[in-house]
């Protein structure tokens, strides 16, 4: 399907399109001297395998934690910063819309106002911060993208995962003896 958008054309591409089966564009240029020229252009169509991270391995109660997803695919408008965030109010998943789900100990939680945000336009970077759990203590939070097409043009889940946990805090010293602090005496003189 060729839709003219001003002096742009947008391509709907059902699958992969490659080498000799990638999009081409020809079209015929009459030059100054009434000549006909056919220009054109090729590229290939490739999907991509999206990757996912958070910026720690553990985080503890109500902590921030950050996520980092990678995948030029999301990347539908070149002209601007894209955002996605949970679609569905139920299930969470990828059957419902979703592009993403979070979850503890593998319970998938809504959580509101989170977005993952590209990092600038046409990037295919995107970052989301949210607020973990106050009562998940020693569960697991796993960040899972649902990834329609990865770069062999299937659907696959790709998950990054970090343990809830807080830890004691300790205190040291820096040597084993201390010398004792000397006295100093005055005399007061009439």
């Amino acid at each position: 399907v060729i839709v003219p958008n001003s002096d742009s054309i947008s391509l709907l591409l059902s699958s992969d399109k490659a080498g000799t089966s990638a999009p081409r564009i020809l079209y015929g240029d009459t030059d100054e001297n009434a000549s006909v020229d056919q220009i054109g252009a090729q590229l290939d169509a490739n999907t991509h395998t999206g990757t996912v991270s958070f910026d720690a391995a553990s985080y503890g109660t109500a902590s921030i934690a950050h996520v980092t997803l990678t995948d030029p695919d999301l990347n539908q408008d070149s002209s601007i910063r894209e955002s996605y965030s949970q679609e569905s109010t139920v299930t969470h998943d990828a059957v419902s819309g979703d592009t993403f789900s979070l979850s503890y100990n593998d319970v998938i939680l809504p959580h509101t106002n989170f977005k993952l945000v590209e990092t600038g336009a046409d990037t295919g970077v995107f970052v989301g911060q949210f607020l973990t759990g106050s009562t998940q203590i020693g569960q697991d939070l796993k960040f899972t993208y649902y990834d329609r097409k990865d770069a062999g043009g299937t659907s696959v889940d790709t998950y990054t995962s970090a343990e809830i946990a807080t830890t004691s805090g300790s205190i040291a010293f820096d040597r084993a003896v201390y010398p004792e602090i000397g006295r100093a005496s005055c005399r007061e003189r009439v």
